[in-house]
């Protein structure tokens, strides 16, 4: 009897455990979807802008899908579309990249200013503009971006060729003065209205019909295609100069 009893007492609390656990998955779901405060479109983290600066050197942006939508692909898959504007504010490039969830994908600096919209217009700095969507149809082995569309304006938030949630991006900057360093940011999210959304994708469909290839960044390769992995240093810099070595002193040595 006491042994029915010990199993029915583990059953009850199992079902608490999970209807618990449950119910923190359900919520954290619906917290990081966070709809945008209206006028602004899509989700809170829906549009997004950083900048880079010197390119094309050692830039790399660097995207990744949260899995908000969905653990698995095609279901959770997220379309990354990319918008560059020159410091004086003329239209540079648009592209889109699909992510499945977890995927990383990166555009260097090469990519982003190395084929602008009008050619001869050479640039070191460039507003990175981000824009997450859910692709429209299934991707395919030959054709993995199938379903985003930088042009396309987005519709019903969270429906396909809506408004998407989980994108994640950081821009490398590399500065240099008062010497060469380099950092990385996470891009900020910032409220999109329907007046920026309407320039950011008609501009995006006039590169795409009369640019003649002009002004189409390449499509987002992953990270360590693009990233290869550091050799070990050698005992010599590329200043011919030798390692720092440590001066061991004898006790009786005596300055001044």
């Amino acid at each position: 009897m006491a042994a029915v009893m010990f199993t029915s007492e583990v059953l009850t609390y199992a079902r608490r455990l999970l209807a618990a656990l449950a119910t923190i998955v359900f919520s954290s779901v619906a917290f990081a979807q966070v709809t945008a405060t209206a006028p602004a479109l899509g989700y809170e983290d829906s549009y997004q802008v950083n900048y880079v600066s010197n390119l094309p050197t050692g830039t790399f942006v660097n995207f990744t899908n949260a899995g908000v939508h969905g653990g698995l692909s095609p279901a959770g898959d997220i379309c990354i579309n990319v918008y560059t504007y020159d410091p004086d504010k003329q239209p540079r490039n648009c592209c889109s990249c699909r992510l499945t969830p977890n995927a990383t994908k990166s555009l260097t600096g090469a990519d982003l200013v190395g084929n602008p919209l009008f050619p001869g217009t050479p640039t070191t700095s460039i507003v990175i503009k981000i824009v997450a969507t859910l692709p429209t149809g299934a991707a395919t082995a030959t054709a993995p971006n199938t379903g985003c569309n930088a042009a396309n304006v987005p519709g019903t938030s969270g429906a396909a060729g809506g408004f998407a949630s989980g994108a994640r991006a950081w821009a490398t900057h590399w500065q240099v003065s008062p010497f060469p360093f380099g950092t990385e940011t996470e891009f900020s999210r910032a409220p999109l209205s329907g007046n920026e959304l309407s320039k950011l994708t008609s501009v995006c469909s006039f590169i795409q019909t009369l640019g003649s290839t002009h002004g189409v960044c390449p499509s987002c390769p992953t990270l360590n295609a693009l990233q290869p992995q550091p050799t070990p240093p050698n005992r010599e810099s590329s200043t011919g100069l030798q390692p720092c070595r440590v001066l061991m002193l004898s006790p009786r040595t005596r300055y001044g």
